[in-house]
C-alpha cells in the first residue's frame, strides 16, 4: 500500500514538470518522464525490500517491486503521453 501511495505520488509530479514542455521540447519532456521513472523504480525497490527484509521474505519482495515496477511504466506511459500532447483519458476535466 505504501509503494502504491509513492508510485502516485510521482505523477502529479511528472505531469506538472512535462505539460508545459508540451509540443515545445518534445525529446526534453521525454527525458524528465524517463528519469521520473527510474526513480520511481528505485524507490519501489527501495520500499519493498524495507517491506519485506531477509532472504525468507525474497518471494514476497520481488513481486512487490514488479508489481510498483508496473505501476511506473503506467505513470511514464501518462506522462510521456502528455509529452505528446495526447493526454490518457482520466474522467477528470482539466
Amino acid at each position: 500500500l505504501a509503494v502504491t501511495a509513492a508510485v502516485w505520488l510521482f505523477q502529479p509530479i511528472g505531469t506538472s514538470l512535462v505539460r508545459g514542455a508540451a509540443g515545445r521540447d518534445f525529446p526534453r519532456c521525454i527525458q524528465v518522464c524517463n528519469e521520473t521513472r527510474k526513480a520511481c523504480d528505485l524507490r519501489c525497490k527501495d520500499d519493498c525490500t524495507a517491506l519485506y527484509p531477509g532472504t525468507a521474505n525474497k518471494p514476497q519482495r520481488d513481486a512487490c517491486i514488479a508489481a510498483c515496477k508496473s505501476l511506473c511504466l503506467v505513470v511514464s506511459d501518462d506522462c510521456k503521453a502528455v509529452c505528446a500532447g495526447t493526454e490518457p483519458p482520466t474522467g477528470e476535466e482539466p
